[in-house]
C-alpha cells in the first residue's frame, strides 16, 4: 500500500533555471521535500486549486473540464512499476477502466477512462524511494485537444 508524503509545489513561470529548454511558457514546479518538476501550459491550466490538508500534490483546472493532478509518495512498500499496473488493471472500482498500460525499469503508464473522462497516468519510481505522479483528465469530446499535450506534460516530469 502507498502512502502519501508531504509535497509543496512552487507554480512560476519556467526560464529554463531548471535546465529543461521548454521553448513556449509553461508552469515549472519544484517540489521543496520530493524535488520534482513538470512543465505544463499555464495557459490551459489555469485555475490552481487550493493545496489538500495532507499537502501531498497540487491540482489545476483547466475551463474546458480537464485537470491534471501532480504529487509525490514515498514508495514504502517497494512496489515496483509492474505491481502498480498489475494492481490498477484488477481494479474492479466502478467507471474505471484501463485500456493501456505500459512499465519499465523505473516508470508506468496507465490511460483509460474514469467517471465518463479520459485519464493519462505516467508514474516515475525514483532511486531516493518517491514515487512521482501525475494524472491528466479530460473529457471525450476533447481527446484532439488534449491527446497531443498529455505526452510532452508527462515527459517533462523529472526528479532528482
Amino acid at each position: 500500500m502507498l502512502r502519501g508524503a508531504h509535497a509543496f509545489f512552487i507554480p512560476g513561470v519556467c526560464r529554463g533555471s531548471c535546465g529543461d529548454q521548454c521553448g513556449r511558457r509553461t508552469v515549472h514546479l519544484c517540489e521543496r521535500a520530493l524535488r520534482h518538476r513538470l512543465h505544463f501550459p499555464d495557459e490551459i491550466f489555469t485555475d490552481r486549486q487550493p493545496e489538500p490538508d495532507n499537502g501531498d500534490g497540487q491540482a489545476w483546472l483547466s475551463t474546458d473540464g480537464a485537470s491534471l493532478i501532480c504529487s509525490g509518495i514515498r514508495n514504502i512498500d517497494d512496489d515496483t512499476p509492474k505491481d502498480f499496473v498489475a494492481a490498477e488493471k484488477a481494479s474492479d472500482e466502478a467507471g474505471y477502466k484501463v485500456t493501456y498500460s505500459k512499465s519499465g525499469k523505473d516508470w508506468a503508464v496507465l490511460s483509460g477512462m474514469k467517471n465518463g473522462k479520459i485519464f493519462y497516468e505516467p508514474r516515475l519510481f525514483g532511486r531516493d524511494g518517491i514515487i512521482r505522479t501525475v494524472w491528466i483528465d479530460y473529457p471525450p469530446a476533447l481527446k484532439s485537444k488534449y491527446d497531443p499535450l498529455v505526452g510532452a506534460i508527462a515527459g517533462s516530469l523529472k526528479g532528482p
